[in-house]
């Protein structure tokens, strides 16, 4: 069978009842966490109760599935797990599939006001998108997982935005895939609007909603992402005393997460692993004042653009190389000669995170700053390092 059907028979045959709860299903290449976790947290401040789906996870897996900003636990997982593997008969379903209707039992069950879902790849033929979301959201568009939706900006903009629904509302970003976006908007009939925002050479943006005016500052997610989140709470008649303050305290782990090692060395660690992302780390991380040396700890998947990774990572800053093993890995060898073919010098290269994790402290002083990116997998090996525990 093709397309949703497996996911959409067995679905039929769950508990899956979102009314009189409302969807908003959230799409995109950067910036779906955040704004799920941004959207949350104006939900809570409301005083909904609320459900966030996200992927993957970084620590535990639990993470995925929260209900009002808390992880469900294994044993409600496991309930549902065990409901979806008995509905399920004889028909296949992938490890998301699985993992999605197991997350949407989970929300039946909970007496919610909203569900908040992120789309794990793509979007028109993605497992959340067996739902009709209320409210539908595209943060921004880069190239990424291309062998599945296409090797341009514009084809990939056609599949995320198959979860608009007609005659139901959607909010997206000024970016190069607008114009696609807004051609499948028009074609299905649904209302796709576009949040705009101007920053002062202070860092502060006003985010304009019609007929509300908001200014940001000190965010600790992308701009995007908060006024997507604003938008979204808006078109769902969210009413929050002070949606400033809330998205102050919004921070997403994984995201420009900060820790200090016992040396007094600041790391940041960050999932961004295609160009786009890295670029907005590199710009947000420039910003921040480090008196010694600027070092990156990169490593990637063999399926991501490497070449383009490393153009977004700026000149001067010290670049380490790691391997990643598994059969999805990319070597640092690999990487080191990508970089070669840039005219880039590699500082040091290692075989896995671990070993240059443990390696690195002694050539770093107190007032270096290293940033680690690259992958989900690179930020949980790293944050469970010794040094951050």
């Amino acid at each position: 069978m093709m397309g949703l059907d497996r996911v959409q028979i067995v679905a039929s045959r769950l508990p899956i009842r979102p009314q009189p709860a409302r969807v908003c299903t959230i799409a995109g290449t950067n910036g779906k966490g955040s704004t799920v976790e941004a959207l949350g947290a104006l939900a809570q401040a409301s005083g909904l109760r609320y459900a966030q789906y996200t992927s993957p996870h970084l620590c535990r897996f639990t993470e995925r599935i929260r209900i009002n900003g808390a992880e469900v636990s294994e044993t409600v997982l496991a309930q549902a797990c065990d409901q979806v593997e008995a509905a399920r008969g004889e028909t296949f379903l992938t490890f998301f599939e699985f993992t999605t209707l197991a997350a949407l039992v989970i929300f039946t069950a909970s007496d919610l006001d909203l569900w908040i879902l992120e789309v794990g790849l793509g979007g028109r033929l993605d497992a959340v998108n067996i739902l009709d979301a209320d409210v539908s959201v595209i943060t921004q568009i880069g190239l990424d997982h291309q062998a599945y939706l296409g090797e341009t900006i514009e084809a990939i903009a056609r599949e995320k935005a198959g979860i608009l629904r007609a005659q139901r509302p959607a909010w997206t970003v000024h970016q190069m895939a607008t114009p696609a976006l807004m051609e499948v908007a028009a074609q299905c009939g649904a209302m796709l609007h576009v949040v705009d925002w101007m920053t002062d050479p202070d860092g502060r943006s006003e985010v304009e909603i019609r007929p509300h005016r908001v200014c940001l500052s000190a965010l600790d997610i992308p701009v995007a992402s908060a006024a997507l989140a604003l938008a979204a709470a808006s078109t769902l008649g969210l009413s929050v005393s002070d949606p400033v303050e809330t998205l102050q305290r919004v921070s997403l782990l994984g995201r420009m997460t900060l820790r200090t090692d016992p040396r007094g060395v600041r790391w940041w660690f960050d999932v961004a692993h295609n160009p786009q992302a890295v670029a907005y780390v590199m710009t947000r991380w420039q910003m921040l004042p480090v008196l010694g040396h600027r070092f990156v700890i990169l490593g990637l998947l063999a399926d991501k653009d490497a070449s383009g990774v490393l153009a977004a990572i700026d000149a001067d800053i010290n670049l380490i190389v790691v391997g990643l093993t598994g059969p999805r890995g990319r070597s640092a060898a690999n990487l080191a000669q990508h970089a070669a073919q840039q005219g880039r010098t590699v500082w040091r290269s290692f075989d896995t995170l671990q070993v240059a994790m443990n390696a690195l402290p002694t050539a770093l002083q107190a007032d270096d700053a290293v940033v680690v990116l690259g992958s989900f997998l690179m930020v949980a090996d790293a944050l469970t390092h010794d040094d951050f525990l």
